[in-house]
């Protein structure tokens, strides 16, 4: 190699190196740029999870992830705006993560204490907590958190502990005096209880929660008018707060002033609409002053509620238990269906589909929420789903088939329907149920074919005649019959 090729060999590589070098300095400096814009970004994302907007945070803090997939900010965000739609199984997730990336950050592991706490896991939310207070054992507002969660774990001594240790840190705190308080009368030291309300008052005088537990306290110790005079001034300085009406309204009742009582749990229902407590009081009281119809009702009505309650608290810990099971968020659904909590509904029932997009019921019972609130389109948008995995369900089949006669499809629902009384008649004849005879009927009826579904009902009740619905449903068919009859 000549020396003029050599030295053109040293400048080609030289160039390529000074190539090399300013491609990794520039992707360094973008690099450092993108980091650098995270923080900002975080903050941005806070402010909008702070101001309600939730989708636009999530967005956000799903940004952030992309360039940063363990950025403990971002996950902390997600799992706070998942806790504040309820969605408590993909918060734990999410706090979860956070708490991988950085674990010193005794905030991180309060707010996993919430959700913890939330999902019935009391004792792992009591270590969350815990370990929150060992990252900054100064902080009152994270003792002031361990102690409602031992209390709501009823680790009751445990909660008086760390009642104790934040007040100790802030003796004019009557948030904790009011805990203290509530927690002696939960084990029946009315004494001490008493003292700790007294103690919250003298700190804060119209503190609600206070004078409520005082009044409380007063009722056990049997002096109810003493206790009715408390919690009216409790219902003065908070009159949405429903425990304020519940606790008068035991007061009134254990005095003997029937009426006022029912009054006070009337309002205590309203504010809180899901509680049976104040109905199952109502109608004992309802009963004593000779309402017997009256009584029955509100009686009926705190079973109704106290059936949803417990199959709330079913659905939430077989979530707790099986988080990655769709048919937890399903039946979570249901239950939000019979409180009259719509948006509850659809948001589990979402949830459910996203970890079984194939879920047939789940379809349907979102094309049920669309049908009542006049969502045509995506009723039957749902109800085409339902069918694209259970070919055979008639219910769906048929209402999709009146959804396209109501949006002039004559054509579309004539075939809806002919399918679905094929799919009914075949049902019947491999398998003579009283159910498929009900399917077959509800096909007929959907039709016009008023005979034949009174024929295919009467057969439903001859196989199963303790059912009652069967006979509310010919009773139907048969004023339609004679409803639609030419008169002669």
């Amino acid at each position: 190699m000549s020396p003029r090729d050599s030295s053109r060999s040293r400048t080609r590589i030289v160039r390529a190196l000074v190539l090399v070098l300013v491609s990794a300095l520039v992707s360094a400096l973008v690099g450092a740029r993108v980091v650098a814009d995270i923080p900002s970004d975080i903050q941005a994302a806070n402010a909008l999870a702070e101001a309600g907007d939730a989708a636009a945070a999530d967005a956000r803090y799903r940004a952030v992830l992309a360039k940063e997939p363990t950025n403990a900010d971002a996950h902390r965000g997600l799992g706070m705006t998942a806790w504040r739609r309820g969605d408590l199984t993909r918060a734990r997730e999410h706090y979860e993560r956070a708490i991988r990336s950085d674990g010193a950050r005794a905030r991180f592991h309060a707010e996993m204490g919430g959700v913890l706490s939330d999902l019935r896991l009391h004792a792992e939310a009591a270590k969350s907590l815990r370990r929150s207070t060992e990252l900054d054992p100064s902080d009152i507002e994270l003792w002031r958190r361990y102690a409602d969660i031992l209390w709501r774990g009823e680790r009751y001594p445990d909660a008086v502990t760390a009642y104790e240790r934040a007040i100790a840190l802030d003796p004019s705190d009557a948030h904790s005096f009011t805990g203290l308080g509530d927690t002696y009368l939960r084990v029946s030291r009315l004494p001490e209880a008493l003292k700790a309300y007294d103690d919250a008052l003298a700190r804060d005088p119209k503190a609600s929660q206070a004078l409520v537990g005082k009044g409380a306290v007063l009722t056990k110790l049997g002096q109810p008018q003493d206790a009715s005079v408390v919690l009216r001034q409790a219902v003065q300085a908070n009159p949405g707060y429903a425990p304020a009406y519940y606790e008068l309204g035991i007061a009134y009742q254990q005095s003997g002033e029937y009426e006022r009582a029912v009054s006070a749990y009337g309002a205590a229902g309203s504010l809180n609409p899901q509680d049976p407590a104040p109905w199952a009081n109502m109608a004992r009281c309802l009963a004593r002053l000779g309402h017997k119809e009256a009584a029955q009702r509100a009686y009926e009505r705190s079973q109704a509620l106290q059936s949803i309650h417990d199959e709330l608290l079913a659905a939430q810990a077989y979530i707790a238990a099986n988080p990655t099971k769709a048919e937890g968020y399903a039946y979570l659904a249901g239950v939000c269906q019979k409180a009259n909590d719509v948006d509850g509904a659809r948001r589990w029932f979402a949830r459910a589909l996203e970890i079984q997009p194939k879920y047939p019921q789940v379809h349907r019972a979102l094309g049920d929420l669309s049908l009542v609130e006049g969502k045509l389109d995506d009723a039957a948008s749902h109800y085409r789903q339902t069918l694209l995995f259970a070919p055979t369900d008639v219910e769906a089949r048929v209402t999709l088939g009146l959804i396209y006669m109501e949006q002039g499809s004559a054509a579309a629902a004539r075939a809806e329907f002919d399918r679905a009384l094929q799919v009914a008649h075949d049902a019947v004849s491999s398998d003579s149920t009283a159910e498929n005879w009900s399917l077959l009927s509800y096909a007929q009826y959907a039709v016009g074919q008023y005979d034949a579904a009174a024929l295919s009902m009467e057969q439903a009740i001859r196989l199963e005649p303790s059912r009652g619905e069967y006979r509310e449903r010919l009773e139907q068919i048969r004023q339609a019959n004679q409803r639609d009859r030419p008169r002669q």
